[in-house]
Formats: C-alpha cells, structure tokens, sequence
C-alpha cells in the first residue's frame, strides 16, 4: 500500500496535488502500519492520518488521551 501511495504521489511529477488513501483503523491507527511506512517513504512530505469512529452519541464525546494518539484528526460519527 505504502509503495502505491508513494508512486501515485510521484505522478504528480511536481505539481501541487493530494493523495487520498482509505484503508482500516488496524492499518493506520497510532502512527503504524501504511501511515509509517508512507512517511519513510515520502520523507520531508506532510503525511496526515484521519480516524473515523462511532459513537452512542456526539454530545457527549470526551477522547481519552489514548484517543488522542490515534491519528492526526479524530472524526466521530453516530451509530
């Protein structure tokens, strides 16, 4: 996956432009698996990992610092 990323960010030969890559929780959460492996590759590049959650409800959300360590932004959605 890592190598794609990098290759698909490559094609932009240059020019200003986004990769979008969607994959699971297990291989992003916390800084590890694809997101890590996209940052050695792309080094000196912004690499930016999102995590969606559910929730009972988004009223009374309150992310544990555990939570915090989990991904860059932390997005909630109602179950």
């Amino acid at each position: 996956m890592a190598e794609s990323i990098a290759a698909a960010f490559a094609k932009l030969d240059g020019r200003p432009g986004v990769v979008v890559h969607v994959t699971g929780s297990f291989h992003s959460d916390y800084g590890e698996g694809t997101g890590e492996r996209v940052r050695r590759r792309l080094a000196g590049r912004r690499v930016t990992t999102v995590s969606i959650s559910p929730a009972e409800s988004l009223d009374t959300i309150a992310p544990l610092a555990d939570d915090l360590k989990r991904a860059d932004y932390l997005v909630y959605t109602v179950k």
